[in-house]
């Protein structure tokens, strides 16, 4: 071999060269590494210092916090140890520290309650409600003497207000804590919202508009308001695009259904094609080995074929088949001086399965060759031929026994259930 030929083989530098990973991706692998090595370092130090223990002294959760779960390894003097987990419960307000922790949350309430309005004589728009307050461990119920101006959730509902309108409501707020309750009660002024604010114009345009839509309800037409605040106002209704899209969608999913059934259609008439091929085979190469072994030549024995399947087809003594349909194919090319060589290369391409390929073969090498054995070797192809067909048979029982299996399930359920039924409804009774 000549030195330009050799081939130079050079032994990894490392066990990452040997995988194919290049100085880049070692870095970043590197680099993802030491990042991680940080972050489970600092997370270990801040969990070894917040559950460290000191004179066997355990800090509580706050007053708002959960209670935490900590493992402990337990080591007595004789070097014994126990695991166990401790549950750490937060602390609990006292009954002299409890007064002072309900107002801080009252006043943290006061502010937080109004959300956007200026104050309780001015409220214009939506109110706070919460359930619980940030760091502190009360739960917060409301209670409103209105709920259609101020819904439990603090929705105000005042777009229907006209120009000086005002309404009083109390509001009740109960903070709870283990035993002890303190109750707020707030006095409110709901007021006419800011209709210059488009959100809010369009708020009470739509309230008023279902005000009228639900007024009159025994008349036959719903009347719309003309005016809204002094206001002249038209009314265009919309089209229904979204139905009109859907209607397109339709049509697409319609036609891509048409082109798949069509296509499993093809494919289902394809198998089904396929496998009366092959059905069919040992039956037509055993009539053509049989006639030639009479003495006829290819082509006699494929007329005298074709002619008795005609004859039967018109007598509707029998149904079409694929096999002898190309055949006839086959057998109108030969009357129309196609040469016989073609004809059988072109009757096996059509069939397009490995019987009828090597079948196609056998006739065109006979007449080629001029071979003496071609009965004995289309006698032994009709007894393989033959022996694939019982198999066949036996893999179609195989396949329609499973198929008949779920039916036999669903008769199983149904007599259980009819068997069952009485029995059931007599003990009941």
């Amino acid at each position: 071999m000549s030195e330009k030929n050799k081939t130079i083989m050079r032994k990894p530098a490392s066990l990452m060269d040997a995988y194919g990973i290049t100085a880049k991706m070692q870095k970043e692998i590197i680099l993802i590494a030491v990042v991680t090595l940080i972050i489970a370092g600092l997370y270990g130090f801040m969990y070894c210092m917040e559950t460290s223990v000191t004179q066997q002294d355990l800090k509580r959760p706050d007053y708002s916090e959960d209670e935490r779960q900590l493992s402990f390894t337990v080591t007595d003097q004789d070097g014994k140890e126990i695991n166990t987990d401790i549950i750490i419960a937060p602390l609990e307000y006292s009954e002299e520290n409890i007064e002072q922790a309900f107002d801080e949350a009252v006043e943290a309430l006061d502010t937080a309650m109004l959300k956007d309005n200026p104050d309780l004589d001015n409220i214009t728009c939506d109110l706070n409600l919460p359930s619980y307050l940030e760091g502190y461990p009360f739960s917060i119920q409301w209670f409103c003497e209105d709920y259609d101006v101020v819904d439990y959730n603090g929705k105000v509902n005042n777009v229907g207000f006209s120009d000086g309108e005002e309404k009083e409501v109390f509001l009740y707020a109960v903070l709870k804590y283990q035993g002890w309750i303190r109750e707020k009660e707030y006095k409110i002024t709901v007021k006419q919202p800011d209709y210059s604010d488009e959100s809010v114009r369009e708020k009470r345009v739509k309230a008023l508009i279902d005000e009228a839509a639900q007024t009159g309800l025994n008349e036959e037409y719903v009347h719309l308001p003309e005016e809204i605040d002094g206001k002249q106002v038209s009314y265009e209704k919309k089209p229904d695009w979204n139905s009109v899209l859907v209607i397109i969608l339709l049509g697409f999913a319609a036609v891509a259904t048409v082109i798949l059934g069509d296509k499993k259609k093809k494919e289902n008439a394809a198998n089904k094609r396929a496998k009366e091929l092959k059905r069919d085979y040992s039956e037509m190469i055993h009539k053509l080995a049989l006639l030639m072994g009479a003495g006829m030549t290819v082509r006699m024995a494929w007329e005298h074929i074709v002619k008795d399947y005609r004859e039967k087809l018109k007598e509707k003594r029998i149904q079409k088949k694929y096999v002898y349909e190309e055949m006839t194919e086959t057998y109108y090319q030969l009357n129309s001086g196609v040469s016989e060589i073609n004809a059988y290369t072109q009757f096996g391409a059509r069939c397009d399965t490995k019987e009828y390929l090597k079948f196609s073969s056998l006739i065109v090498q006979n007449l080629r060759k001029g071979s003496k054995e071609i009965v004995k070797l289309l006698e032994l192809e009709a007894i393989d031929a033959f022996e694939e067909r019982k198999n066949m048979a036996k893999k179609y029982g195989e396949e329609a026994g499973t198929k008949m299996l779920f039916p036999m399930i669903v008769m199983l359920v149904v007599v259980m259930g009819i068997i069952m039924l009485p029995a059931v409804m007599a003990f009941s009774v």
